[in-house]
């Protein structure tokens, strides 16, 4: 089998739904399998399960476990996985039609530990449920040799990122502080990723709607601060060691979400926050202002490679 869609849920029938319909509309690729992970819900999610299964061709294996948080529910689900490569769909995101025919392009070209695909941004209300399609155009992709070296700031997020089964098992998956998830776990399992060589980057076309809604908005800052503090003291205690990249490249990845965060601190008026993460993690933050800040998101058309 070569992929395993992972979906932790923890709640949310409405989006589990529109999550599990845009992963079943994949064009007449059956090589894969559904797993979703109920994060200790508190409605029953199994008939939305048995409903979807009726009329699937695709197996869809459904697990429930103690609340843990979605980083745990992950790692669970890929102890379930029988895929060469683990696809994590978060619940309130969706997979556009056809977009494991483009991973499979992906890892037919070369034999990726892991690639980030880019990604859609949609507020809730803007999101359209029956339209997950995938435009019809080339696969344009870059390849690393060193993960993170080239100069591009994809967006992180759980949804972008595929990743050879094997190698995600190597790193522990996502971190379990006191046995719990925490916020920015995507930027802590890539950073352990990079022991790995051979990785890349999907340009063209983009294969996930990430939804934005309150639970991911400035709602969540202290989840989100300490994620940053996580990262910043696993940076500390060289957790990130890796020949694949410097450790200033590792303070700049770092400094995404800490410059992401510290900018929407200060738009919220919320001033005391800002200058304390700002203050704290000022290296972090000139680390990317010197790598990231200069560059755009897209690489130069020389160094893609297009299917």
């Amino acid at each position: 089998m070569v992929f395993s869609i992972v979906i932790p849920v923890y709640n949310r029938e409405d989006y589990l739904k529109n999550a599990l319909k845009s992963a079943l509309l994949q064009n007449d690729f059956f090589d894969y399998e559904i797993i979703v992970v109920d994060d200790g819900s508190k409605i029953e999610l199994k008939p939305v399960i048995d409903l979807f299964q009726i009329n699937s061709k695709i197996k869809i294996n459904y697990f429930k476990i103690e609340n843990s948080g979605p980083g745990l529910a992950r790692n669970f689900g890929v102890t379930k996985a029988q895929g060469k490569y683990i696809v994590f769909l978060d619940s309130d995101d969706l997979l556009y039609q056809g977009a494991l025919h483009v991973y499979k392009k992906m890892i037919e070209s070369h034999d990726f530990s892991a690639f980030i695909t880019l990604r859609f941004n949609q507020l809730n209300e803007q999101i359209d449920t029956e339209i997950y399609l995938v435009e019809n155009q080339k696969l344009e992709y870059c390849t690393y040799k060193s993960y993170l070296y080239k100069k591009s700031n994809p967006e992180f997020g759980a949804s972008n990122i595929v990743v050879k089964k094997k190698c995600f098992d190597e790193v522990g998956g996502f971190d379990r502080p006191r046995n719990r998830s925490f916020h920015l776990e995507d930027h802590d399992l890539l950073l352990k990723l990079a022991k790995f060589s051979n990785f890349g980057i999907i340009f063209q076309p983009k294969t996930v709607v990430y939804r934005i809604h309150e639970s991911n908005s400035i709602n969540e800052i202290e989840k989100i601060l300490i994620g940053i503090n996580n990262l910043t003291e696993k940076y500390k205690n060289n957790e990130y060691e890796s020949k694949k990249i410097s450790r200033f490249r590792t303070r700049a990845i770092i400094g995404i979400p800490v410059f992401h965060w510290s900018i929407k601190l200060l738009k919220q008026k919320m001033f005391k926050k800002a200058f304390k993460l700002m203050f704290t993690d000022f290296v972090m933050i000139l680390s990317f202002i010197v790598v990231f800040l200069p560059i755009k998101l897209n690489l130069s058309k020389n160094e893609r490679k297009s299917i």
